[in-house]
């Protein structure tokens, strides 16, 4: 079965706060975003108002043209995958990231590549944290393809089993969250920037991987997740979800990896520290 990430862009139904605006998921074949300006930033925008890597990456987009794209490779132990792959970032992903605009999941899927890749050659907490890909567990492909999803996720679940913690960036209804497996304690934290009562669409679907999971294992008992509310910081903005999740994947990695309890991982102080980051702030 290829599990590749690379396909066509698929969309989500328009959000409350999105009316008339295109909400777009898929990372590799992205070509909009709900919040396209009418302006081109890259060429814009003031360069003293960008910090030094984010000025080392409009650099290096403002040489392709609207609608060209550049390919990031991505190994198949970051996702899980059966194969390496290619993610596909459009000089539209980069110009939405720098401006602070909507995240597309290209943008996603390149930072925690980057995350792995910091796990893997740092000391931070190499052995503690894996990862699922945002595409492959996101509300449109588990309307599209439940079985192939739950597949996915049970067998993420057996290679990641030696983890802490399992990241799980997670995009439903026009909104970013963290979703973060704790396999060893049977629990899920819910890192959401604008906490709120959801119904959430992968619920049951993760529920049923971690038995399949468990049974494979020989295991009948201690089948079911329990899902908490983390506290965290809430977003000031309508469009800051993306970038909250990538942060909390950072603090998480950074300082957090072997920890036993993430409920309470964002103490106030952080979480004021946070709302008066701008967006670029939150990542450099």
């Amino acid at each position: 079965m290829n599990e590749e990430v690379n396909k066509p862009t698929s969309k989500e139904p328009k959000g409350k706060g999105n009316k008339g605006k295109e909400i777009v998921v898929g990372g590799s074949g992205t070509k909009a975003s709900n919040t396209k300006s009418k302006t081109y930033f890259l060429e814009n925008y003031k360069v003293q108002n960008l910090s030094g890597k984010c000025n080392v990456m409009k650099t290096m987009m403002l040489g392709l043209k609207e609608g060209e794209h550049v390919k990031v490779h991505c190994t198949k132990r970051t996702f899980n995958m059966e194969k390496d792959f290619e993610i596909s970032v459009t000089v539209e992903d980069t110009d939405q990231l720098l401006s602070g605009a909507w995240l597309n999941i290209s943008i996603i899927q390149v930072f925690v590549t980057a995350l792995s890749e910091l796990c893997f050659h740092d000391d931070c907490h190499p052995n503690s944290i894996g990862f699922m890909c945002p595409e492959m567990i996101s509300a449109t492909m588990l309307k599209s393809d439940a079985d192939r999803i739950l597949l996915y996720m049970t067998r993420s679940m057996s290679a990641l089993s030696s983890k802490t913690f399992i990241l799980c960036p997670y995009y439903e209804k026009s909104h970013w969250m963290l979703l973060v497996l704790c396999l060893s304690k049977r629990e899920v934290y819910i890192f959401d920037s604008q906490q709120k009562k959801r119904n959430l669409m992968i619920k049951e679907p993760l529920n049923n991987a971690f038995r399949s999971y468990k049974r494979l294992g020989g295991q009948s008992k201690g089948t079911k997740l329990t899902w908490i509310p983390a506290q965290c910081a809430q977003q000031p903005g309508s469009l800051d979800c993306g970038y909250y999740v990538m942060r909390f994947m950072y603090d998480i990695i950074m300082n957090h990896g072997n920890s036993q309890d993430l409920t309470k991982v964002c103490s106030h102080k952080l979480r004021t520290l946070y709302n008066k980051l701008k967006y670029t702030k939150l990542l450099y």
